[in-house]
């Protein structure tokens, strides 16, 4: 494929270009607000056009490994961003230290995380709503300790985060706003599992 150039000055929506070959050139849409790329093969020279969409508030670009901490600090440039989906992008401590930078944040995705504890601590910079940690390995009980000071979460997707115990697990009664959550393929004491259960039903 050749490279390509997309100009769409009307676009407020873009869901459609996934699984497309890198990008040299594309235009800019100074209305768009929402941009799924996800498993696009972008790299950090296409986050330098995205982030010129003032009005951008979703964005989505999971599974694009090319995606270097550079390319995530310029997100900052996004003022009214409240979702960003960064799944298997091998975010790491200093990548979420720039995504707790981005304060509108409301909804965040980091499947496959490969953050340590101190790393997921940044995050209580953000005033969450729905977090999703799916398959981040590193993660310990410290650090989903720290996610509770979350007391708006309502949804929570943990599973397959294999470090967290049954003790760590146990605390999340402390979300009081918790609507959904998600623990499948976590190794956790079914003791515990029921007494949160019966806590937050």
């Amino acid at each position: 494929h050749n490279s390509k150039r997309i100009d769409c000055p009307n676009a407020r929506t873009i869901h459609t270009l996934n699984n497309c070959i890198k990008f040299e050139n594309m235009g800019y849409s100074d209305t768009l607000t929402s941009l799924s790329l996800r498993s696009s093969n972008i790299d950090d020279q296409i986050l330098d056009v995205i982030v010129k969409s003032e009005r951008m508030e979703l964005l989505d670009i999971s599974h694009n490994q090319d995606i270097t901490l550079r390319g995530v600090k310029k997100l900052s440039n996004l003022k009214k961003l409240h979702t960003l989906k960064v799944n298997w992008c091998d975010i790491c401590d200093d990548g979420l230290l720039e995504i707790s930078k981005l304060t509108t944040i409301k909804h965040l995705g980091i499947v496959g995380c490969m953050a340590s504890d101190s790393g997921f601590e940044h995050l209580n910079a953000l005033n969450l709503v729905s977090l999703n940690i799916c398959s981040s390995y590193y993660i310990t009980d410290d650090g989903f300790g720290s996610l509770l000071e979350q007391r708006n979460l309502t949804s929570l997707n943990m599973g397959e985060c294999a470090r967290i115990t049954s003790t760590g697990f146990s605390k999340i009664v402390q979300l009081e706003s918790l609507h959904c959550l998600n623990i499948l393929g976590c190794h956790l004491d079914i003791n515990t599992v029921k007494m949160v259960l019966c806590l937050l039903l």
